[in-house]
């Protein structure tokens, strides 16, 4: 009998300490480490849709000189920082003289769309940090290559 009186007790708390929390649950879909997508280089377009829990920011991944062609938006189409929090982006437009595209961020989903391109082949590489791990999207646009535009 001394045995079964402690047993409820210990179920109650094992049952207590072991129950679900909300916030350990990622909402939406699961993104891979890597996510590739392959679209036609003039008006094509591709979509995705992100989890949003614990995204910090999203990024073009460019060297240094091409920095200089790549902006970043806020909903009310001001120029923002590109380490602006997630939660303040609605787009990203590149553009110089070889290469147009830009990537609006709706909610929990990502449209890119080329304008244009000037090359056979080219990769653009975007960074989803969150809190939890760094997610990369790279979109390669193909059939390119007009250099007389």
């Amino acid at each position: 009998m001394t045995k079964s009186r402690y047993l409820l007790p210990f179920i109650f708390l094992l049952l207590l300490f072991t129950a679900c929390n909300d916030e350990v649950f990622i909402d939406g879909p699961l993104l891979p480490e890597e996510t590739f997508v392959n679209i036609d280089s003039d008006d094509g377009e591709a979509e995705l849709i992100i989890p949003l829990y614990g995204l910090e920011n999203i990024s073009l991944d460019l060297i240094s000189s091409g920095r200089d062609f790549c902006k970043y938006y806020n909903a009310q189409g001001e120029t923002i920082s590109s380490d602006s929090p997630a939660s303040e982006l609605a787009k990203i437009v590149f553009e110089n003289d070889f290469y147009e595209f830009q990537l609006l961020k709706q909610n929990n989903r990502l449209v890119f769309t080329s304008f244009r391109s000037k090359s056979n082949v080219v990769t653009w590489t975007f960074r989803l940090k969150y809190d939890y791990c760094v997610r990369f999207i790279y979109f390669t646009v193909t059939g390119g290559g007009s250099q007389n535009d």
